[in-house]
């Protein structure tokens, strides 16, 4: 017997939310699931969030990789649950919006969204603590990808490389003494 299949939405967790990071998926393809368990974990510019399940489930398939910025109301998995219906689509619209195909908005979401280029650095609040903690420049992380939201993973990668040639740099030093 086929299974029915429903999506998994990219939730609008603030008024002002239009777009969230998939910080971590708590659930594979495959996984049976139970109304509360946590599916995946969205990070926006205030805090990060688990999102649980609304009922019993199976998890079909999932679209959007972690640390992939999302627009609100995107597919990110389908499971064989109810879909959900967020508040801000009207009832009468939702059946609608989750039967329409997706896969290309959760296709061009794996390859990355390009986020405002100008002046001010988009970084995760998590990104810009741990920046702070190690004292690294946020625009200097941000130049690495330009264009992009800086996640906690760049500014681990951008230290770990910083640490790396800083080091390689005295060790140049002490051999020229």
């Amino acid at each position: 017997m086929k299974k029915t299949e429903s999506a998994i939405v990219m939730p609008k967790l603030g008024l002002t939310m239009t777009e969230g990071v998939l910080e971590s998926w708590n659930v594979k393809v495959g996984s049976k699931v139970s109304e509360g368990d946590i599916l995946f974990s969205v990070e926006t510019d205030k805090v990060v969030t688990e999102i649980e399940a609304k009922a019993d489930g199976e998890i079909l398939s999932i679209k959007v990789e972690e640390g992939v910025t999302v627009d609100v109301g995107v597919t990110v998995a389908t499971w064989t649950g109810p879909p959900a219906v967020p508040d801000w689509i009207p009832e009468q619209d939702a059946s609608d919006a989750f039967k329409e195909n997706v896969e290309s908005e959760a296709e061009d979401n794996k390859l990355g969204k390009n986020l405002d280029g100008g002046a001010r650095v988009i970084a995760s609040p998590s990104a810009r603590n741990l920046a702070r903690t190690l004292g690294l420049d946020i625009s200097a992380i941000a130049s690495v990808n330009p264009g992009q939201r800086v996640s906690l993973k760049d500014v681990e990668a951008y230290s770990k490389k910083h640490v790396q040639e800083k080091e390689g740099n005295e060790n140049d030093a002490t051999k020229a003494q």
